[in-house]
């Protein structure tokens, strides 16, 4: 860890000027324990470049202070460990769900057939087949070669050394999410002068987290963080008794430190947050769920360094960065003027997907009078075809009085589908309607609303390489969208659409998938646009005897949405009837509806919780 240079305010300063935190220590311990001044911060430098009795005595009370102060909350299952502190308890009460939903997101950097080291920092995932860590962690394992190219060291023996992340690695928690890192794709020039930045891509395939959001501006002094990585033991910088007291001589596990930034806007990022080693690479997260920088060194109790959130963000561009998140960079907010042409011969959405026998034909759901009223339409185009937006291997209904859809439907063959590396796709508005009946990015800048795929970019991901890279793109039209809280789509819903997509390539079977959001007049309106509250999705399966299953599902998103810059909330998917999908919504699904067992037995107000996917489907 680099020692830190033009240090304006040290760890312990910035505390003892926290008046509130101070008065809890004061009362929580005897005050001959306490520094009662405020001190110089060269006799700090001296406290702690020393180890004589009288010097051991006042780093004792400091580190008192600290560990109070500026505790260091370990991790288990996914969720920070309550604070002693009351004070903490009230500072993160509102705001503490956001960094939970940060930390299933970071990571420890494990090396396999390194000499030395078993692991060596802390990574996190910042686009979708992406991580970020420290330059100086990525280069104990990998190095630049000739002609810039970058590979993976090679230790004495002459084997190559390989590295993995694990998202777990929790104090007495035996679980492991681990993915393999296929290779490194950047690190930063070794000089003082360059960001300690380094991106790794993982292997093909893995799964993986979300990205953390990046916030929009660079944080500034006195706004609360928090450091989510792997401190580890470092008694040969810093002191011993201090550091076994704030870690509680627990290392190299997951730890959530919160702090506050010392430093002013503009200038390089620091914090008081108690971080060690093993936090190289952590993110610095704000209180939304959004990085603010990049830790990357400190110097006990003395200041703590990170690199700016819009370096990372110039850094990642520069990549190719496919991420679309709130809070990113805008790079991906442009719009391609495309014509009406463009949009000849797609393949939308085909009733008969499953065979030529009527019975197996899976029309798609009817709109009432005044629905077709509030219909977007094709210009050109009469009767039903007049609002049906077809792209290829799906079909968009656009409500252009909500600037949403009504629905999506999408055709998914499990035995064609292709599996495409994500590419650089920008949001497009579709020149076949209106643009004032449709949501464009003008919703979703600088807030906690996700572009939510309606249909998921690789569900119509299938068929030849040209037929499936368009469907692909296809999905990234605002009339696929729908405003959704950034947390809403990461959970059970996703691990719903996981799940069906995962089982239908194993068994090579087709499905129909229809989705839309469940209008109401309480909606709140939010930049001219009444957000959902609510999703509804039904899957319409082909058995291996020729039968139709069909299932229905509802999830809420009411508790996001109380203050939509900073919200949060809990909720759930459930398991429900293709009858009570119509009776929230006025479509009319009629074959599904009767091929709905759901929809015949039980009462449309049942709503049972989906615990897990597999049940729910029957695959």
């Amino acid at each position: 860890m680099a020692k830190s240079t033009d240090v304006n305010r040290s760890q312990i300063e910035s505390l003892l000027d926290d008046s509130e935190m101070m008065e809890e220590i004061r009362n929580a311990f005897p005050a001959s324990e306490i520094p009662s001044t405020k001190p110089e911060l060269s006799d700090l430098r001296e406290t702690f470049g020393t180890r004589n009795k009288q010097v051991r005595e006042a780093a004792v009370q400091e580190a008192i202070v600290l560990a109070f102060g500026r505790p260091s909350l370990l991790v288990q299952n996914n969720k920070y460990a309550t604070p002693e502190s009351t004070t903490w308890k009230s500072r993160l009460r509102n705001v503490g769900r956001y960094f939970n939903e940060v930390i299933p997101r970071v990571g420890r950097v494990e090396l396999f057939h390194h000499q030395d080291y078993e692991w060596v920092g802390t990574a996190w995932v910042i686009d979708d087949d992406t991580l970020v860590t420290n330059r100086h962690v990525a280069n104990i394992f990998a190095q630049k070669t000739i002609g810039g190219l970058i590979a993976f060291r090679k230790n004495p023996a002459g084997i190559s050394i390989t590295a993995a992340v694990d998202f777990r690695e929790e104090h007495e928690v035996v679980l492991d999410e681990t993915v393999e890192i296929d290779h490194v794709a950047y690190i930063s020039d070794d000089n003082t002068s360059s960001p300690d930045v380094a991106f790794m891509k993982v292997k093909r395939g893995s799964r993986m987290p979300d990205p953390i959001p990046l916030a929009s501006d660079s944080a500034k002094k006195g706004d609360m963080v928090s450091v989510i990585g792997y401190p580890a033991w470092d008694g040969r910088r810093n002191g011993v008794p201090e550091m076994n007291r704030i870690f509680n001589d627990i290392f190299n596990v997951k730890r959530l430190a919160p702090g506050y930034i010392t430093n002013d806007l503009g200038s390089r990022l620091t914090h008081d947050c108690s971080t060690l080693g093993g936090n190289s690479g952590s993110p610095v997260v704000n209180t939304s769920g959004e990085a603010v920088g990049l830790h990357f060194a400190g110097r006990f109790l003395t200041a703590n360094h990170g690199v700016d959130v819009n370096v990372v963000k110039r850094l990642l561009r520069s990549m190719g960065a496919t991420s679309v998140r709130p809070g990113s960079f805008d790079a991906d907010e442009m719009e391609e003027a495309r014509t009406i042409d463009f949009y000849k011969n797609r393949k939308g959405y085909e009733e008969d997907f499953f065979g030529p026998h009527r019975d197996l034909f899976v029309p798609l759901p009817k709109l009432t009078a005044a629905q077709q009223v509030e219909a977007a339409k094709i210009e050109g185009k009469t009767r039903e075809s007049s609002y049906v937006l077809d792209y290829m291997h799906f079909s968009s209904v656009i409500n252009g009085e909500r600037k949403i859809s009504f629905f999506t439907a999408v055709n998914i063959d499990g035995s064609s589908l292709v599996r495409p590396r994500r590419r650089r796709t920008n949001w497009q508005i579709d020149p076949r309607i209106d643009r004032d009946q449709q949501a464009g990015n003008e919703l979703y800048r600088h807030n906690r609303l996700d572009r939510g795929h309606l249909v998921r970019r690789l569900d119509p991901v299938w068929g030849s390489d040209d037929d499936a890279e368009q469907a692909e793109n296809d999905t990234f039209h605002y009339t696929n969208a729908a405003p959704q809280h950034a947390l809403l789509n990461q959970r059970d819903w996703l691990n719903l659409e996981d799940y069906l997509l995962d089982a239908l390539g194993e068994h090579k079977m087709k499905c129909s998938v229809f989705t839309g959001p469940v209008f109401a007049d309480s909606d709140r309106e939010y930049r001219g646009v009444k957000i959902p509250e609510a999703f509804w999705k039904i899957v319409a399966l082909l058995q291996d005897d020729d039968t139709i299953s069909v299932t229905a599902y509802l999830l809420g998103q009411a508790a996001f949405l109380s203050d939509i810059e900073f919200a949060f909330g809990d909720f759930k998917t459930f398991r429900t009837s293709v009858a009570k999908v119509r009776e929230l919504t006025g479509l009319e699904f009629d074959s599904l509806e009767k091929l709905d067992p759901r929809s015949e037995n039980e009462s449309t107000e049942v709503l049972e919780v989906m615990h897990h996917p597999a049940a729910a489907l029957g695959i």
